[in-house]
């Protein structure tokens, strides 16, 4: 109770105790740049190294992993991309868990995950995702935006509702 989660740029995942001891840090592969989500006595979080993990919150083991993007310097990423790998599949927003336990995140595509770590569907962006998932009140659709200003409304079965065209 009272435990704080956060990654950090040396690539682990950290719990820290309410009176601010280290209980546990995990290394995985690539910086964190999003805040985990906690759900159900696990800690869900992306790397920039392009892969979701879900860990224990009490020990931070990994429970399961997954690599929902193709990250490489290839084919379309890489025309997309940018930096010194030319890819965008990084995992930079934060994930979101629905009521019923599916984990939605975004980066190049919108990601529906199962709370076993299976992609249920994927939402082609057309560019990457900075920012995190939004989950609509009534939990029957979810809005993101992306670095090519746009701004996707999409229903919790991965079909795209409407876009809006911004200038940035």
């Amino acid at each position: 109770k009272g435990r704080v989660f956060f990654g950090s740029l040396d690539k682990h995942l950290y719990a820290v105790n309410p009176g601010g001891e280290l209980k546990w840090k995990t290394r995985l592969d690539g910086p964190i740049y999003a805040s985990p989500a906690v759900s159900a006595g696990a800690v869900i979080v992306g790397s920039d190294g392009g892969t979701l993990y879900n860990l224990e919150a009490a020990t931070g083991k990994i429970t399961w992993q997954l690599r929902p993007g193709a990250c490489g310097a290839s084919g379309e990423a890489k025309l997309r991309g940018f930096g010194p790998e030319r890819t965008r599949c990084h995992l930079d927003g934060s994930p979101l868990v629905a009521r019923d336990g599916t984990i939605y995140l975004a980066s190049n595509a919108l990601y529906a995950v199962t709370p076993g770590g299976k992609t249920r569907w994927s939402f082609d962006l057309a560019g990457h995702a900075f920012s995190s998932v939004t989950l609509a009140p009534a939990g029957d659709r979810l809005v993101v935006g992306t670095q090519r200003g746009g701004l996707y409304g999409v229903n919790i079965s991965g079909k795209q509702l409407w876009r809006i065209k911004a200038k940035w």
